[in-house]
């Protein structure tokens, strides 16, 4: 089935139509999708690949794409597991850090 971040956007986006009268239609859909895709996706700060929204537990980070190492509340990036871990501890206090702290640090 549809992973939760294609649901989401299936929900905020209009359905396509070739219609260039409707919102979303004719030419200007694909850029409009492009938009708004921008600006609701958190992106990898080494690859730029989209990356769960909304991950559970610890807030250090490996992109699932390039296998690097990142920071989920301020992107800071490293090359090892452990050296993420320590920023994550040393930076934010804790690896487990409250989702409304993530929130405010994403603004």
């Amino acid at each position: 089935g549809p992973r939760p971040l294609e649901q989401m956007l299936e929900k905020l986006l209009p359905r396509p139509t070739d219609d260039p009268a409707l919102p979303g239609g004719g030419a200007e859909a694909p850029r409009l999708a492009q938009q708004l895709l921008l600006r609701v996706t958190i992106s990898c700060p080494w690859c730029a690949a989209v990356v769960d929204p909304d991950p559970d537990g610890c807030r250090a980070m490996r992109c699932g794409v390039c296998g690097f190492y990142y920071c989920w509340l301020c992107f800071h990036k490293e090359l090892t597991n452990q050296a993420i871990h320590r920023h994550v501890r040393d930076a934010h206090g804790d690896l487990f850090v409250a989702q409304r702290a993530v929130d405010l640090a994403h603004g």
